[in-house]
C-alpha cells in the first residue's frame, strides 16, 4: 500500500508541474480506455472499494472491478480535439461533466442510490453530450455510458 501511495505521491506531483490540465485514462480488461479530464489539480485515494479521485467540488469513484489498470496524463484538450487514442473523453466540472468521442445517438444516463433515473442525455451527431447535475441534490450519482460506469459526488 505504501507503495501505491507513493507512486500516486509522484504522479500528482509531475501533473503539477505542468500548466495543462490533468487527466486520468482508466483502462478495462477489454484494453478499452476512457480519459477523464479534470478541470482542477485532483487528490487520489485508494479505497476498499476501488480509486476515489478528487478536484476542486468534484468527486468521483471508480469501482475496483471496472477497471484493470489507470494512468495519470496531461492534456491539453481544450475543444476535445486531439489524438490521445479512440476512446471517450469525460471532462469532469463542479456541475456536472461533458464526454465526447461516444457514438452518435448513444444514452448517457444518471442514476440516484435508490435507482430512479434522474438524468439523461443523448450524444449528438458529433459524439459529443453534456449533461448537467445543477439541479440535482446532494448525494452520489451512478453514470451508465459508453465511456462506462463511474459514480459521481456532487457537493
Amino acid at each position: 500500500m505504501k507503495k501505491i501511495y507513493s507512486l500516486a505521491c509522484l504522479l500528482l506531483m509531475a501533473l503539477g508541474a505542468s500548466a495543462q490540465q490533468a487527466a486520468m485514462r482508466v483502462w478495462t480488461s477489454q484494453e478499452q480506455s476512457t480519459l477523464f479530464v479534470f478541470s482542477a489539480q485532483p487528490t487520489v485515494a485508494f479505497t476498499s472499494a476501488g480509486v476515489q479521485v478528487k478536484a476542486a467540488e468534484t468527486e468521483m469513484v471508480i469501482d475496483k472491478h471496472d477497471y484493470v489498470k489507470f494512468t495519470f496524463e496531461e492534456s491539453d484538450i481544450d475543444d476535445g480535439v486531439k489524438s490521445v487514442g479512440d476512446g471517450p473523453v469525460v471532462r469532469l466540472a463542479d456541475n456536472g461533466f461533458e464526454a465526447s468521442r461516444l457514438k452518435a445517438g448513444s444514452p448517457v444516463r444518471v442514476y440516484n442510490l435508490s435507482g430512479a433515473l434522474v438524468a439523461s442525455a443523448v450524444a449528438d451527431g458529433d459524439g459529443r453530450v453534456c449533461v448537467s447535475l445543477g439541479n440535482l441534490p446532494t448525494g452520489v450519482y451512478v453514470v451508465h455510458s459508453q465511456a462506462g460506469v463511474f459514480k459521481v459526488l456532487k457537493k
